[in-house]
Protein backbone atom coordinates (compact mmCIF):
# COMPACT_ATOMS: atom_id res chain seq x y z
CA UNK A 1 0.00 0.00 0.00
CA UNK A 2 2.84 2.40 0.82
CA UNK A 3 4.46 1.56 -2.52
CA UNK A 4 1.33 2.62 -4.41
CA UNK A 5 1.08 5.85 -2.42
CA UNK A 6 4.76 6.54 -3.10
CA UNK A 7 4.35 5.92 -6.85
CA UNK A 8 1.30 8.16 -7.08
CA UNK A 9 2.99 10.92 -5.12
CA UNK A 10 6.14 10.75 -7.24
CA UNK A 11 4.45 10.43 -10.67
CA UNK A 12 1.64 12.97 -10.14
CA UNK A 13 3.87 16.07 -10.52
CA UNK A 14 4.98 14.81 -13.96
CA UNK A 15 1.38 14.71 -15.23
CA UNK A 16 1.52 18.47 -15.75
CA UNK A 17 3.84 17.83 -18.73
CA UNK A 18 1.09 15.82 -20.44
CA UNK A 19 -1.27 18.80 -20.54
CA UNK A 20 -1.73 20.36 -24.01
CA UNK A 21 -0.44 23.85 -24.68
CA UNK A 22 -3.12 26.52 -24.66
CA UNK A 23 -4.17 27.82 -28.08
CA UNK A 24 -2.60 31.11 -29.16
CA UNK A 25 -4.70 34.13 -28.34
CA UNK A 26 -4.43 35.74 -31.78
CA UNK A 27 -3.18 35.03 -35.29
CA UNK A 28 0.49 35.82 -35.94
CA UNK A 29 1.08 39.07 -37.79
CA UNK A 30 3.75 40.34 -40.13
CA UNK A 31 3.75 44.04 -41.00
CA UNK A 32 0.12 44.40 -39.95
CA UNK A 33 -1.00 41.54 -42.25
CA UNK A 34 -2.76 38.75 -40.39
CA UNK A 35 -1.93 35.22 -41.47
CA UNK A 36 -5.06 33.07 -41.57
CA UNK A 37 -5.27 30.49 -38.79
CA UNK A 38 -6.27 27.77 -41.28
CA UNK A 39 -3.33 28.52 -43.61
CA UNK A 40 -0.80 25.73 -44.23
CA UNK A 41 2.95 26.23 -44.55
CA UNK A 42 4.12 26.11 -48.16
CA UNK A 43 6.61 23.45 -49.21
CA UNK A 44 10.15 24.73 -48.90
CA UNK A 45 13.22 24.34 -51.06
CA UNK A 46 13.75 21.02 -52.78
CA UNK A 47 16.63 19.66 -54.86
CA UNK A 48 14.55 16.72 -56.06
CA UNK A 49 14.87 16.95 -59.85
CA UNK A 50 13.92 13.38 -60.81
CA UNK A 51 10.18 14.04 -60.56
CA UNK A 52 8.60 14.49 -64.03
CA UNK A 53 7.34 17.98 -63.20
CA UNK A 54 10.83 19.04 -62.09
CA UNK A 55 12.96 17.63 -64.93
CA UNK A 56 12.86 20.81 -66.99
CA UNK A 57 11.92 23.28 -64.27
CA UNK A 58 13.77 26.57 -64.37
CA UNK A 59 12.88 27.72 -60.90
CA UNK A 60 15.03 29.74 -58.53
CA UNK A 61 15.57 29.26 -54.82
CA UNK A 62 15.02 32.43 -52.78
CA UNK A 63 14.99 33.20 -49.08
CA UNK A 64 12.13 34.98 -47.37
CA UNK A 65 13.18 38.23 -45.68
CA UNK A 66 12.31 38.72 -42.03
CA UNK A 67 11.52 36.19 -39.35
CA UNK A 68 7.73 35.84 -39.21
CA UNK A 69 5.06 34.23 -41.36
CA UNK A 70 4.13 35.79 -44.69
CA UNK A 71 0.91 35.10 -46.60
CA UNK A 72 1.16 33.10 -49.81
CA UNK A 73 -1.95 34.10 -51.78
CA UNK A 74 -3.98 32.44 -54.54
CA UNK A 75 -3.43 35.46 -56.84
CA UNK A 76 -1.08 38.48 -56.86
CA UNK A 77 -3.31 40.66 -54.67
CA UNK A 78 -3.99 41.14 -50.97
CA UNK A 79 -7.70 40.68 -51.68
CA UNK A 80 -7.12 37.01 -52.64
CA UNK A 81 -7.30 34.17 -50.16
CA UNK A 82 -4.12 33.04 -48.39
CA UNK A 83 -4.31 29.23 -48.15
CA UNK A 84 -0.56 28.98 -47.51
CA UNK A 85 2.18 30.90 -45.76
CA UNK A 86 5.97 31.02 -46.01
CA UNK A 87 8.34 31.46 -43.09
CA UNK A 88 10.92 34.23 -42.87
CA UNK A 89 14.50 33.01 -43.08
CA UNK A 90 13.48 29.87 -45.01
CA UNK A 91 14.16 29.10 -48.67
CA UNK A 92 11.49 28.29 -51.28
CA UNK A 93 11.40 27.49 -54.99
CA UNK A 94 9.88 30.25 -57.17
CA UNK A 95 9.23 29.92 -60.90
CA UNK A 96 8.02 33.31 -62.12
CA UNK A 97 7.07 36.85 -61.16
CA UNK A 98 3.66 38.39 -61.80
CA UNK A 99 2.62 42.03 -61.88
CA UNK A 100 -0.10 42.58 -59.32
CA UNK A 101 -1.42 44.84 -56.61
CA UNK A 102 1.17 47.34 -55.44
CA UNK A 103 1.99 46.85 -51.78
CA UNK A 104 3.65 49.54 -49.66
CA UNK A 105 5.41 48.36 -46.52
CA UNK A 106 7.65 50.63 -44.49
CA UNK A 107 7.59 53.27 -47.24
CA UNK A 108 8.76 50.79 -49.91
CA UNK A 109 6.30 50.05 -52.74
CA UNK A 110 6.54 46.81 -54.71
CA UNK A 111 4.10 45.67 -57.43
CA UNK A 112 5.65 42.26 -58.20
CA UNK A 113 4.58 38.95 -56.73
CA UNK A 114 6.68 35.76 -56.91
CA UNK A 115 4.94 32.42 -57.51
CA UNK A 116 5.98 29.29 -55.58
CA UNK A 117 6.55 26.14 -57.61
CA UNK A 118 4.83 23.58 -55.37
CA UNK A 119 1.61 25.41 -54.46
CA UNK A 120 1.42 28.04 -57.20
CA UNK A 121 0.68 30.70 -54.60
CA UNK A 122 2.03 34.26 -54.68
CA UNK A 123 4.29 36.06 -52.20
CA UNK A 124 4.85 39.81 -52.43
CA UNK A 125 8.32 40.40 -53.87
CA UNK A 126 8.93 42.73 -50.93
CA UNK A 127 9.53 39.60 -48.84
CA UNK A 128 11.79 37.66 -51.24
CA UNK A 129 15.55 38.16 -51.47
CA UNK A 130 17.32 39.95 -54.33
CA UNK A 131 17.69 36.69 -56.30
CA UNK A 132 13.97 36.66 -57.08
CA UNK A 133 13.82 39.51 -59.58
CA UNK A 134 11.68 39.68 -62.71
CA UNK A 135 14.90 39.39 -64.74
CA UNK A 136 15.89 36.15 -62.96
CA UNK A 137 12.43 34.55 -62.83
CA UNK A 138 10.68 35.89 -65.92
CA UNK A 139 7.04 36.92 -66.09
CA UNK A 140 4.21 34.50 -65.33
Amino acid sequence: MKLIQFLIASILPFSIFAMPNPAPAASPTVDETVVAVEAVEAVGYSEKRDEPSKLFARDRVCRINGSGRVNCRSCPSTSCSAPYYVVGGSSYNFDCAAAGECVTIGGVTNCNWDRTVAEGCYVSAYYTDSGCTVANLGRC
